[in-house]
């Protein structure tokens, strides 16, 4: 694409463009880690790929620096593969199109990979310098980080010689930092039971415009969650509304807050106004909520044909509980399900949660 050639940074962009061209969502790392040996092996350097993708390239440290301890660099190679809802794109065989706006790159309509795609194309950038003085190098090119450190939990370091590491997966430019917080994964299994649909009117309802954003490097900006939007003005509307919910979608990615969400509801056609007014309300408040974060909050209804089976008053009542209130995420068959959670005390919080049907 030549997108970034102008940018300079002694090949640092050249390689991050590079990188950018190549499909690597997470569990599809392969082309892009095969590349990464091809790179060291032209370059008669050391290189180790594992079963799991994992790639090791070694180099020798340059004039006066050949005794110097061995510094081990590393960073992975997976990206989250998150779209817009009106963006085509397919993340399996398709490279990012990316543009410079301003001083920010960017990717159009998809997420960018810089986490931590910058690393990888920093570590060869400096495998393939001539000109820049540094010590022995390990470089560990990792995989499946950004869905549960699959690929460092299994790579071998039998003959990793260093005992410095550092580890280049940080948003904070400038910043050292000595240690990282971890993350959980949950998986809950509900019984997902559909009845035919009641008579009425189909309502496809819209949450977007949001900012989004990593779960982890943008979650003190107190940005809104999409599906947590979702959760509130569901809950809102069955005080009000008596509805079937046919669907509820909202985000991809467990590690990305979601920008957009669309639950599909049947109303009856008298009360159809009723919720045009709930919807305005909403948005309303949202808006005034996160006037100072979210300055896009757009909330629509459009009248949908007929739809599918709704479903069953059993699945919502499990999913409610007690004290649990609403649903955020589902979609119908074998799925994923955000649970949006509404205490008693009007205490929110906001859980995304792998759900599968029981096989």
């Amino acid at each position: 694409m030549n997108v970034l050639s102008h940018l300079g940074c002694d090949k640092v962009f050249d390689y991050f463009e590079k990188i950018c061209d190549i499909p690597h969502g997470s569990f599809h790392e392969k082309a892009l880690s095969d590349y990464i040996v091809s790179f060291a092996k032209e370059r008669g350097l050391y290189c180790r790929q594992d079963n799991k993708m994992n790639v090791l390239i070694k180099k020798g440290g340059t004039a006066g620096y050949e005794s110097s301890p061995v510094l081990i660099m590393q960073g992975h190679i997976d990206m989250v593969c998150d779209k817009n809802e009106d963006t085509e794109h397919d993340f399996l065989t398709e490279p990012l199109e990316i543009y410079i706006d301003g001083d920010d790159i960017k990717a159009r309509g998809t997420t960018l990979g810089a986490d931590n795609g910058i690393a990888a194309a920093y570590m060869l950038a400096l495998l393939d310098a001539e000109d820049i003085a540094h010590p022995p190098l390990e470089c560990i090119f990792t995989v499946e980080e950004e869905i549960g450190m699959g690929g460092a939990t299994d790579f071998d370091a039998f003959d990793l010689e260093g005992k410095r590491f550092l580890n280049m997966d940080t948003e904070e430019e400038g910043h050292l930092m000595v240690s990282c917080c971890g993350g959980r994964r949950m998986r809950v299994y509900l019984p997902i039971e559909k009845e035919k649909k009641q008579a009425g009117t189909t309502l496809s309802v819209h949450i977007r415009g949001l900012k989004g954003g990593h779960s982890g490097s943008d979650i003190h900006l107190q940005r809104a969650s999409a599906n947590v939007l979702l959760g509130r003005f569901l809950f809102e509307l069955r005080e009000r509304v008596d509805f079937a919910l046919v669907s509820a979608n909202g985000g991809n990615m467990d590690n990305a807050i979601c920008r957009e969400a669309e639950a599909v509801v049947v109303v009856a056609p008298e009360q159809v106004q009723t919720v045009a007014a709930v919807i305005e309300e909403a948005e309303a408040m949202f808006r005034e909520e996160y006037k100072d974060r979210e300055s896009d909050i757009l909330m629509t209804a459009e009248q949908m044909p007929e739809a599918a089976p709704v479903f069953a008053e059993i699945t919502a009542s499990e999913l409610r509980g007690s004290r649990g209130k609403v649903i955020a995420g589902i979609k119908t068959g074998a799925v994923e399900v955000g649970i949006y959670i509404r205490a008693d005390s009007a205490a929110e919080a906001a859980l995304c949660w792998g759900l599968r049907d029981a096989e």
